[in-house]
């Protein structure tokens, strides 16, 4: 019977359904993937989670060769502690866009606070639905300044 719950994805039913998402990030990506959420608490961490294990267990059924840069990077952008404002958090986040290679696919999934992507850019894909489950999502295509 244990056998069966584990097969069959039984065994830790998310409401989030993170396999919605997880399937429209693999039709719609072209280019390495980086996944950036507002975090307020451990719901988010548990959130980006269900998708790093829906992303791996997809890059394994695609036979990736298991190099870490198959696989999606995740951004926690945090609220400051002070202010409760993301405002410190993003600027890391944009940061460190500037030091990933391009093309990249940026995903802001459940992201609560403004972001000027623009002027690293990237570019909004005005094609993809907004939602996924319990998630909301927006695509981002950023290409080579």
């Amino acid at each position: 019977l244990g056998g069966l719950v584990t097969v069959s994805n039984l065994g830790y039913l998310q409401n989030e359904r993170p396999d919605l998402l997880v399937s429209i990030v693999k039709e719609a990506t072209e280019a390495p993937v980086a996944i950036a959420t507002t975090y307020k608490h451990h719901g988010q961490t548990g959130r980006m989670m269900g998708l790093a294990w829906g992303l791996k267990g997809m890059a394994v059924a695609n036979s990736s060769s298991g190099n870490s840069r198959d696989f999606p990077q995740f951004f926690l952008v945090a609220r400051d502690r002070n202010s409760s404002s993301y405002e410190d958090s993003v600027k890391q986040l944009q940061q460190k866009l500037m030091e990933l290679p391009r093309p990249l696919d940026l995903w802001l999934v459940n992201f609560r606070t403004k972001v000027d992507l623009e002027s690293q850019q990237c570019f909004r894909e005005k094609r993809s639905r907004k939602w996924a489950g319990q998630y909301s999502y927006k695509l981002y295509r950023c290409v080579k300044k």
